[in-house]
């Protein structure tokens, strides 16, 4: 478990947040991939979107309801801001870097998405019940890695408690 979690490397920040994979199968769950997750592609990319309607917006986007492909209708957020903004610059020099909504957003579903297939393929995980340090917040999120689905038998993990049941995931239906 070396490396903190969403420690940039210049090539990840310059990387947009999505995989050239397409959503099917499970996720990757490598460490790396927990640690600068990306969300997975529509494997429904190209195909034709009915626009059915506007469900609101605020400071990130546009959510509409749509049909993709004959398919049920699904929420689709449009953002405002499509290209990562360019860092500011600070009074005292460096820099700081500038919000993205796109790429917060895909990270956490992306993560979201790893972590309900960890906990659906191996109900032995452990975690450490209410962390109060980074460390320990860092090792429940390593649990649910390749790599620590691997070492659940380790005496670090015996006497640990099984995390709360994945909640349901919402549906967009209006």
């Amino acid at each position: 478990m070396n490396g903190s979690v969403d420690n940039e490397t210049d090539k990840d920040r310059h990387s947009p947040p999505v995989d050239e994979n397409t959503l099917n199968g499970p996720p990757p769950t490598t460490w790396n991939d927990c640690k600068h997750a990306k969300l997975r592609q529509f494997p429904g990319r190209g195909t034709q979107i009915e626009w059915l309607e506007c469900l609101g917006h605020g400071e990130e986007g546009i959510v509409y309801k749509a049909s993709i492909g004959n398919s049920e209708p699904v929420a689709i957020k449009v953002f405002w801001r499509t290209l990562r903004p360019n860092p500011q610059p600070l009074p005292r020099g460096g820099f700081r870097a500038v919000e993205w909504p796109f790429e917060d957003e895909s990270r956490i579903v992306a993560l979201i998405e790893k972590i309900k297939w960890a906990m659906s393929t191996n109900p032995e995980i452990k975690i450490r019940k209410g962390p109060t340090t980074y460390k320990n917040a860092v090792r429940n999120f390593y649990s649910f890695s390749n790599k620590g689905r691997q070492s659940l038998q380790t005496s670090s993990r015996q006497g640990l408690p099984d995390p709360p049941p994945f909640p349901p995931l919402p549906t967009c239906h209006k």
